[in-house]
C-alpha cells in the first residue's frame, strides 16, 4: 500500500512537471516572436527615414548648385531654398524622434537579452525538471519491480510453508500408522 501511494504521488508530480514545462516553452516562444517583430519594424523605419534625409540633402545640394550656376531668379531661389530647408527641418525633427526610438530600441534590446537569459535559465530549469522526471520514472519502475518481487517472494514463502506443513502431516500420519501397526 505504501508503495502504491508513493507511486501515485510520483505520477502526479510527473504530470505537473510536464505541464509546467509546456507552459514555460509556450511563453518563451511568444516573447521571442513579439520582440523580433518590433525590432524589425523599428529598423525598417530608421532605414526609411535615413534614406529620405539623404535624398533631401542631395536635392538641396543639387538646387544650390543649380542656383549658383546662374539658373533661376533671386526670389524663386529663396522660396525653393526656404521650402527645402523646411523639408530638411521636418526630416531632422523626424530623425530626432527616430533617434529617440533608437534609444528605446536599445533599451528594448537589453530587455530582450535579459528575457533571453531568463529563457535560457528556464530551459535549464526545464531540463533539470526533465532529469528529475526521468529519475522519478526510474524510481517508479524500481518500486513496481520491487513490489512484484515482494509478491512473488511472499507467494513462494507461503507455498514453501504449505509444502512443509503437508510433509509434516504426512510424517505424523505415517508415524501414527506405524504406531498403530506396532500396537496390534
Amino acid at each position: 500500500d505504501e508503495i502504491m501511494i508513493k507511486l501515485s504521488s510520483i505520477q502526479k508530480f510527473q504530470s505537473q512537471i510536464k505541464q509546467q514545462y509546456t507552459f514555460i516553452n509556450e511563453g518563451i516562444d511568444g516573447m521571442n516572436m513579439n520582440t523580433e517583430k518590433y525590432y524589425n519594424s523599428t529598423v525598417k523605419k530608421m532605414t526609411d527615414y535615413h534614406s529620405k534625409l539623404t535624398q533631401s540633402i542631395n536635392d538641396i545640394d543639387i538646387n544650390v548648385e543649380q542656383k549658383t550656376n546662374g539658373g533661376g531668379y533671386g526670389n524663386t531661389n529663396n522660396g525653393v531654398v526656404v521650402n527645402e530647408m523646411a523639408k530638411l527641418t521636418n526630416l531632422t525633427t523626424q530623425l530626432t524622434q527616430d533617434m529617440s526610438a533608437a534609444s528605446m530600441l536599445s533599451v528594448m534590446r537589453e530587455e530582450y537579452n535579459n528575457m533571453r537569459k531568463e529563457k535560457d535559465e528556464m530551459r535549464r530549469e526545464c531540463e533539470r525538471y526533465r532529469k528529475d522526471n526521468e529519475e522519478l520514472a526510474l524510481q517508479k519502475q524500481r518500486l513496481e519491480e520491487e513490489m512484484i518481487n515482494m509478491r512473488e517472494s511472499k507467494r513462494r514463502t507461503i507455498k514453501n510453508l504449505v509444502d512443509e506443513l503437508n510433509d509434516m502431516r504426512d510424517q505424523i500420519f505415517k508415524m501414527g500408522s506405524a504406531q498403530k501397526a506396532g500396537n496390534r
